[in-house]
């Protein structure tokens, strides 16, 4: 009898083993899955990264270029020893358009109102 009941102890302690076991292992895919999830996006962000880091890399180079080539251009531009740099004359301006001849004093007024209006003192 208490063979049995040994026998009987012993099977439900190798059960509750193995589901945990089976629990452990299960979480183990779990937590292994969330890593190759994070894997994969830091494989990304550093490609990224790198492509960026790059282009950076070319802009600073085209900024040196362009520094020296502006630099050079400094050293080799000497202003001028007489004046073909100077400003033109302003041309001599044409003869200017005729004044509008004066308007009506009667615009819009009817007609006679002018020498109505003459004859009024002011």
């Amino acid at each position: 009898e208490r063979v049995r009941e040994l026998e009987e102890a012993l099977e439900m302690a190798k059960a509750g083993a193995s589901e945990e076991l089976r629990g452990r292992q299960a979480a183990h895919a779990g937590a292994v899955e969330q890593l190759l999830q994070a894997n994969s996006r830091v494989s990304h962000l550093q490609d990224t990264l790198d492509e960026k880091n790059l282009l950076i890399s070319r802009l600073q180079r085209t900024l040196a270029e362009l520094a020296d080539a502006r630099r050079d251009m400094s050293e080799d531009w000497a202003p001028p020893e007489d004046d073909t740099l100077a400003p033109p004359t302003p041309p001599t301006p044409a003869t200017p358009p005729p004044a509008p001849p004066p308007a009506p004093a009667t615009l819009g007024a009817a007609p006679g109102a002018a020498s109505r209006d003459a004859t009024l003192p002011v």
